[in-house]
């Protein structure tokens, strides 16, 4: 779990759904007291009938269907917002997995390449032996084995945020029904003030949660893009380095020759260069 900059602990995933479903429970038990009051009232008003005639006070019964009117308002306003949000939030996470699996896809592709640099390289090796360029096949080969390494970290990053995904939608899936049992239970209406105040507290709560949760995707996704584009380029490298190296090699088979300087040129590289074919 990361820390803010303010010194306080980032709440999880998990205990922002259960703060969520502990603000669902109290709104349920808020529409559970009204529907219970209104039945009350319902029974007080039937037992102050005298043969049909209601004695109730005019002006109490139109004050009370006001607060319930204005009220229902209230729950309506939003329970429309925490729908919209939940489709937005369904919208945008269905994005984001269009993405992760056409990383995945680009992934595939580039381990279908190594593993063809892996054989062309094996070849190369094989034909280097005889050569005595062991030292510089063997340099490459370790680079080859650099980038199946990082490799298999974008497939585990992957898998992971395929993970958190995962979650984020069983979390929508528990609003939305957390949602539809309010909206049917509000029928009866809701107390004014109390009610407003907490629905209101669960709406901020959920598209605060929902925005976060989405920025920390997307950064994810594109720390991941510009992972497999820095591999794409190191992989072009190699394939370019593998290249040349067989082309000399078959120049050396078809003009077998001493080995000048220039030849030896091709190969003594030093440390700059190494580091900058791996772009640090």
């Amino acid at each position: 779990m990361s820390s803010t900059t303010d010194g306080k602990k980032k709440k999880t995933k998990l205990e922002k759904i259960a703060e969520l479903e502990g603000k669902l429970k109290i709104l349920k038990e808020e529409n559970i007291r009204l529907k219970e009051k209104q039945q009350q009232h319902d029974d007080a008003e039937t037992n102050r009938s005298i043969g049909g005639i209601l004695v109730s006070s005019p002006s109490k019964t139109a004050s009370d269907i006001e607060k319930l009117k204005d009220a229902l308002k209230a729950l309506k306003r939003v329970t429309v917002k925490q729908e919209m949000s939940l489709s937005n939030l369904r919208q945008k996470a269905k994005q984001r997995r269009q993405e992760i699996d056409h990383k995945d896809k680009i992934i595939k592709s580039l381990q279908e390449e190594n593993k063809a640099y892996r054989i062309a390289h094996e070849k190369i090796r094989a034909s280097d032996e005889e050569g005595g360029k062991n030292s510089d096949t063997a340099a490459l080969k370790g680079k080859i084995a650099d980038l199946e390494l990082m490799l298999a970290k974008e497939e585990t990053s992957k898998e992971e945020q395929t993970k958190e995904l995962k979650k984020s939608r069983e979390g929508i899936s528990s609003l939305q029904m957390k949602l539809a049992t309010i909206q049917g239970n509000g029928s009866r209406g809701v107390n004014r003030n109390s009610s407003s105040a907490s629905l209101g507290s669960a709406s901020f709560m959920s598209e605060g949660t929902s925005g976060e949760d989405l920025i920390r995707l997307k950064k994810e996704l594109a720390k991941k893009a510009e992972k497999i584009a820095n591999l794409q380029h190191d992989l072009e490298a190699a394939k370019d380095e593998i290249h040349d190296l067989k082309q000399q090699n078959n120049f050396g088979a078809a003009f077998p020759m001493t080995s000048t300087a220039g030849s030896d040129d091709f190969f003594d590289t030093d440390d700059d260069d190494d580091d900058d074919f791996w772009g640090n």
